[in-house]
């Protein structure tokens, strides 16, 4: 009952929700990247606010990259790195601004072995209200979720996004 499909071994996924404002950073930071040449090792997926769903994305991967609205805590537009153990030991609930928990998703992951590398790149929101597009605070912040994520890939991988 698995996949047929053979799947790219490095996933960029974004998650979130589109219509809450800077919730939809990770959504929106796909939606730029789908428009870019990628190496061909590198898939880019919109989440949306699937949840539990997700696990089915990140199946038999070598690396994933998660990139999602979090509350940190920090200035808005921050961007920072998450391992999953950081985000399943400190967050069951409220790391990720969308009803599903990213957290939940991970642990439950976890606890079946599908997991593969992930690092999740966290941008801290300016404002979550039902509106679409982001602020232009976390607008800004799309370059540095390039860069972060493209360290990531050269860092973790032998491949280079570009």
């Amino acid at each position: 009952m698995g996949r047929d499909v053979k799947v790219k071994p490095i996933l960029i996924l974004g998650v979130g929700n589109k219509l809450l404002k800077d919730e939809g950073v990770g959504v929106h930071f796909i939606e730029a990247l789908q428009k870019q040449k990628l190496p061909s090792d590198v898939e880019v997926e919109d989440g949306g606010a699937r949840g539990i769903d997700l696990l089915a994305l990140i199946r038999g991967r070598k690396l994933v990259i998660i990139v999602d609205a979090a509350r940190m805590g920090k200035s808005p537009g921050t961007v920072r790195t998450f391992e999953p153990a950081e985000i399943i030991e400190k967050h069951t609930r409220g790391f990720s601004v969308h009803g599903a928990s990213l957290a939940d998703t991970l642990k439950i992951g976890e606890h079946l072995g599908l997991l593969p590398d992930i690092v999740i790149v966290g941008v801290e929101p300016e404002t979550v209200e039902i509106e679409i597009g982001l602020s232009d605070t976390v607008a800004k912040s799309m370059k540095k979720i390039q860069k972060l994520v493209d360290k990531i890939i050269r860092e973790r991988t032998s491949s280079g996004a570009s």
